[in-house]
């Protein structure tokens, strides 16, 4: 992002900091490191924000692909005793590619029935444009030329980003985890969070375990039963809390967030349900 108009710039930063649409400077100039390297770039914030804390762990906020980057450094970068309190909310994301890449021969195996609706996926969606680009040498300023995701072909950069089954630590019972979705969020957000929560089975008969904490409490604003519909015609029963082994909490529907989209805190109730999570476990 650009420094603010108007903003004193004694050090020169604006002469190097290149400006970038909303959303998308993460996955700039990364040189084919993909999202594990995107993850290793925010591993070195949080490293700082701790050292500079007097070595307190931190609190930290992570939202849709910056949820990525954190559970990155999480599961594969050994960031946890980093932190004391994590509010994920429109995701964690990053777990499994293939999916999103409408891949159906990996590892896990056939797509499940909620990832049906991104068949919609092209050159210019989000989830393209993000993988394409962080797969791609060089600073991909004018052209993203990885495209095996948008080939719907396998490859293992694809799986090495893929930090559900490509985990060395999925246990973190010194930090307590809340995850927050909106009711309206159409994003393919929270089909990674079911794989989190839910764990699975992959095609070779290993169990993947879901993610475990101090407490992992779930609030989302699709569904206030297990009965009906959301999005597009899938099953509340996605949510019913026998899919969730780890969660610390019983009651998911949090109706404050029903009107919230994939920015989660654009909307005043939602930023009031990701503040309220933060304070109930950050210890100051």
């Amino acid at each position: 992002p650009s420094l603010p108009k108007n903003t004193a710039d004694p050090d020169g930063l604006a002469a190097w900091v290149k400006t970038y649409k909303k959303g998308t400077a993460w996955f700039r100039n990364l040189n084919e490191a993909s999202f594990l390297g995107s993850a290793s770039r925010s591993r070195a914030v949080y490293d700082w924000a701790y050292q500079n804390s007097r070595d307190r762990t931190v609190c930290a906020h992570a939202h849709s692909s910056g949820s990525g980057r954190l559970i990155g450094a999480l599961t594969r970068l050994g960031a946890e005793n980093l932190f004391d309190t994590i509010v994920f909310d429109g995701g964690p994301v990053s777990a499994y590619m293939p999916w999103i890449c409408l891949i159906d021969d990996g590892l896990l195996g056939p797509r499940p029935e909620e990832y049906f609706d991104l068949s919609s996926k092209t050159a210019n969606s989000p989830a393209t444009v993000s993988i394409s680009c962080a797969h791609t040498k060089g600073n991909n300023e004018n052209s993203c030329s990885y495209n095996y995701c948008l080939l719907g072909e396998m490859d293992d950069a694809m799986l090495e980003d893929s930090f559900f089954v490509s985990a060395t630590d999925r246990d973190f019972p010194e930090i307590d985890i809340s995850i927050v979705l909106g009711g309206k969020d159409d994003s393919p957000a929270f089909k990674n969070v079911l794989l989190w929560l839910g764990g699975y089975t992959a095609t070779n008969g290993d169990e993947i375990s879901p993610i475990s904490a101090k407490s992992i409490t779930l609030k989302q604003g699709y569904c206030k039963t297990a009965s009906g519909t959301f999005l597009d015609d899938f099953l509340c029963g996605l949510w019913s809390l026998d899919k969730f082994p780890t969660i610390s909490n019983l009651d998911i529907y949090d109706e404050a967030l029903l009107y919230s989209k994939h920015d989660t805190t654009k909307n005043k109730d939602g930023m009031n349900t990701v503040k309220s999570l933060m304070l109930q476990t950050c210890e100051l």
